[in-house]
């Protein structure tokens, strides 16, 4: 009989043929391909496990910071008599301002046109809630031995000249809401050129407070006829600059507010006055008295 040569072909069950080796080598790389994801998705979810419990101190360092502006104080009592006090002269040192604004009263501003940080003492005093006014220098009865400062209103400007200067002036002092005098013990008495400043004012919509620089002066009057809305000082705090004598006026202020419901001082950004200024609270708290601005405490009703 012939023989035949044997071929590589599937045989009967159990007997192994010529793609056994193949066949093996690819279960092979499947189990190894299994076991290189089974081992990467461990990996994963260990690393998301750490992650979660990393501490605090250990996360992104980068942390926005809201900036927030100070709440009004709480005086922590209920006044029956109120305070206002306004800080004259400022804009010549932005350190004195700052001092006064941290103290935590509602102190009002009034700041001096065109001087070097009036308009950053200005922008600062208005983003942290302070009632601004311009100090508006005017002049006093012995000028010019002393100057009230740069665009001051004379009693021998022209009518035109001095509505130039106070709209300058008022444009130069951003977010202000009234006007009180610098100086001024001449022109304040002068009621036919306080009557150009207060067009100006009404016109502005502005308030007029008188410092009362004059006895005679007729500042006050004029701004009634013409509509408007005004007050006066009561009592100056550093004529004395020495904080003793500082600490006596706040009382005198303080007794004068109980007797009326409510009374106004000027002071000035000295050292003497803002060291002062840092122990009214607790004379208040002491006296049940409060404080306020001057929006709250100027009259609206002439």
């Amino acid at each position: 009989m012939k023989k035949t040569s044997k071929k590589n072909v599937a045989g009967p069950k159990g007997q192994k043929t010529g793609r056994t080796p193949v066949k093996g080598l690819l279960v092979g790389v499947l189990i190894i391909l299994y076991a290189i994801i089974s081992l990467l998705v461990v990996k994963a979810t260990w690393w998301d496990t750490t992650t979660a419990r990393k501490p605090a101190d250990q996360a992104t360092k980068t942390v926005a910071i809201t900036p927030s502006l100070p709440e009004p104080p709480d005086t922590g009592f209920a006044a029956d008599s109120y305070v206002t006090i306004i800080i004259d002269d400022l804009g010549v040192s932005y350190n004195a301002a700052n001092q006064l604004m941290d103290i935590g009263l509602d102190l009002t501003l009034s700041i001096m046109p065109e001087k070097k940080y009036s308009k950053r003492i200005a922008v600062s005093a208005m983003d942290r809630g302070f009632d601004v006014m311009l100090h508006m220098p005017m002049e006093p009865r012995d000028y010019p031995t002393n100057n009230p400062g740069k665009g001051a209103l004379l009693v021998n400007l022209s009518d035109d000249e001095i509505t130039r200067r106070m709209n300058t002036a008022i444009d130069s002092v951003p977010g202000i809401i009234g006007v009180n005098n610098h100086m001024g013990s001449r022109f304040s008495e002068n009621c036919e050129k306080m009557a150009t400043v207060m067009g100006v004012i009404k016109e502005r919509k502005l308030f007029f407070l008188d410092s009362r620089t004059s006895k005679d002066t007729c500042a006050q009057k004029t701004a009634k006829e013409f509509g408007v809305p005004n007050g006066r000082r009561n009592v100056f705090l550093d004529n004395d600059r020495d904080k003793d004598s500082i600490l006596k006026q706040l009382r005198a202020l303080i007794k004068r507010a109980k007797k009326n419901g409510y009374a106004v001082a000027i002071c000035h950004p000295y050292p003497e006055t803002i060291a002062a200024l840092k122990e009214l609270r607790e004379i208040l708290q002491e006296n049940n008295v409060g404080i306020k601005k001057i929006s709250e405490m100027i009259s609206y009703t002439p």
